[in-house]
């Protein structure tokens, strides 16, 4: 649930995305890494915030959490209740993903480029998992 109304994906895009002008923030915000994440693996966002939990949606879901953690400073609760799950379901889809990275080469170029889509180049991304 997002601001107490289940599924209300675009009010909470336009409350707590919306831009300052003249302020760029050098992470990513938590929707435009499920956007991106989104388009790489072909799915809509309004589907993968849902309540399937077929292949095709849980690995898209596992891979925005374990960005959407590495990469901004948000709580782990704004991270899970922009695709309906909780907090803890996101500390569990990063540890799964961070351990998946050390053996599985595929993946690690999946990262890698919806990285580069976020940054643009390497020099802003975190070192940190």
């Amino acid at each position: 649930m997002l601001g107490g109304v289940p599924g209300s994906l675009n009010l909470y895009n336009m409350i707590s995305y919306m831009a300052i002008p003249g302020i760029k923030s050098s992470n990513p915000s938590l929707i435009s890494i499920l956007n991106v994440v989104c388009e790489s693996y072909g799915v809509d966002v309004n589907v993968v915030s849902g309540k399937s939990r077929g292949w095709t949606l849980l690995r898209p879901r596992m891979v925005y959490c374990y960005l959407a953690k590495k990469h901004t400073g948000e709580l782990l609760n704004d991270v899970g209740s922009l695709i309906n799950r909780h907090y803890s379901t996101v500390c569990y889809n990063h540890k799964t993903i961070s351990d998946e990275l050390r053996y599985d080469k595929e993946l690690q170029q999946i990262v890698a480029n919806l990285e580069t889509q976020l940054f643009g180049d390497q020099s802003q991304r975190s070192i940190n998992n």
